[in-house]
């Protein structure tokens, strides 16, 4: 719970970078949208990240040792890329201190939900009747630590950017240390069958690309895949949204800050509701009401774009309820998401499952982001001229409804589903799932 609340604490980095770009360099909403997509495209080597700490072993470590070189190499970045106010760096290199740090950022967080699932299937081997609420238990801890931080660091970068400006990276140099110190005392949980999480390191990465997909197929969740795929297509407009909210709004970095306070509390209220909602409702139905409300509110960002000027509410809360609000539905989407990824990881394969599912979203949000940078050129949007966002927009909405009409259709479990009886709640041993799972996946490879 530490490391992910440290974990969290990093998150301001961004900010730093973006007003980084813009005062000392000048960098266009085009080009901005652009490495903001490339950066995100890091995501993309998760699976490698993944099966390396599935795999191998660093000094004697699968878990541990990697955190403690993500942190020393997250330091290293972060360290470096301060120097800016002293020094004259070109914009290619501070770019490139950015991926390095995104890449060390991306490795941690592949270990950390490695070792989160681990500890779920350590605790569900035990937990009876109760394996949902656990799941649910298990994600509110993990995302209600990195929530905290998240805020802690985004209170602390309003109170002092101002005066330190680009320096205050080295507060992220200082973090990303104290999760080096969190790594080094952490208990690293062995993998062995008796416990629940089943044996590790004895797949190729062929094999687990099999056992993988042989996984979703037997837990019906491809569909499910497809539809978050989709709505990931929807072109990205946060960029757009930010230069918005900088040269029409006029947002400073305070305005900024309480933005994204407002927003974290709202996160942090979407895991309290989630604590109970689950316990009523079914995963399906908040799926469901968080697509359509997704489409629904994406149109309310036209009507502020549009009328910003003549609604009941100041710009500023106009944006800051949009935020927030956005911030809720995208909490409530997440935790049914990752709780079915989670409840069916197959054990062993705990950081490599994860990842592979989630850089099926990852390409889509690539290409998605790719798709919104392409559309603000057709469309002459620029840092100054919003004439036309609102027909991207539009198009936005567009793709979600069409990710909507895909989720109707796809099945959502509520639990663990076995290979040999998918309609029944009960989870058979891990190491069995594993070994079947294998079987299956060279089976259809011979049959191919």
């Amino acid at each position: 719970m530490a490391l992910c609340l440290v974990d969290g604490l990093l998150g301001s980095h961004q900010m730093v970078f973006l007003f980084l770009y813009l005062q000392n360099y000048g960098i266009s909403l085009v080009a901005y949208s652009l490495l903001e997509n490339l950066s995100m495209g890091m995501m993309m080597f998760n699976p490698l990240f993944g099966f390396v700490t599935d795999r191998f072993a660093l000094l004697g470590s699968k878990r541990k040792a990697y955190l403690v070189l993500a942190g020393c190499v997250g330091a290293a970045g972060y360290s470096t890329a301060a120097l800016t106010s002293w020094v004259s760096i070109p914009l290619g290199v501070v770019i490139g201190f950015q991926f390095v740090i995104e890449i060390s950022n991306s490795f941690r967080a592949v270990v950390l939900d490695a070792m989160n699932v681990s500890i779920h299937n350590f605790r569900n081997a035990h937990a009876g009747s109760e394996k949902q609420m656990s799941t649910n238990s298990a994600l509110m801890t993990v995302f209600g630590a990195k929530l905290i931080g998240k805020v802690l660091s985004n209170i602390f970068f309003g109170a002092v950017y101002y005066y330190f400006r680009s320096t205050f990276l080295f507060f992220n140099a200082f973090v990303a240390l104290i999760s080096v110190a969190i790594a080094c005392w952490t208990v690293e949980l062995t993998n062995s069958p008796s416990n629940g999480t089943g044996p590790r390191g004895s797949f190729s990465l062929g094999q687990s690309i099999r056992i993988s997909v042989a996984r979703v197929r037997e837990a019906r969740i491809s569909r499910l895949v497809l539809a978050d795929f989709v709505s990931a297509l929807s072109p990205n407009l946060e960029a757009g949204i930010k230069f918005f909210m900088v040269g029409v709004l006029k947002f400073t970095n305070t305005d900024f800050l309480t933005r994204m306070v407002f927003s974290e509390g709202f996160f942090l209220l979407g895991i309290l509701a989630m604590g109970t909602v689950l316990k009523k409702v079914s995963r399906k139905s908040i799926i469901r009401f968080v697509f359509a409300s997704n489409v629904l509110w994406n149109l309310v960002l036209i009507v502020i774009i549009n009328h910003y000027a003549s609604l009941f509410l100041p710009p500023f809360a106009l944006m800051t309820l949009y935020s927030g609000i956005f911030a809720l539905l995208l909490e409530m989407r997440i935790i049914p998401f990752v709780g079915v990824f989670m409840d069916n990881c197959p054990p062993g394969l705990e950081a490599f499952f994860l990842s592979i599912l989630m850089l099926v979203v990852s390409i889509g949000r690539n290409i998605g982001g790719f798709f919104g940078t392409i559309l603000f050129s057709l469309f002459s949007v620029t840092s100054t001229n919003f004439d036309n966002f609102d027909k991207i927009i539009y198009i936005r909405s567009a793709f979600l409804f069409i990710a909507f009409l895909v989720l109707l259709s796809a099945s959502i479990p509520e639990r663990r589903i076995t290979p040999e009886s998918p309609n029944t709640l009960a989870a058979e041993p891990q190491a069995d799932i594993l070994h079947k799972s294998a079987i299956i996946g060279d089976q259809r490879l011979h049959e191919s």
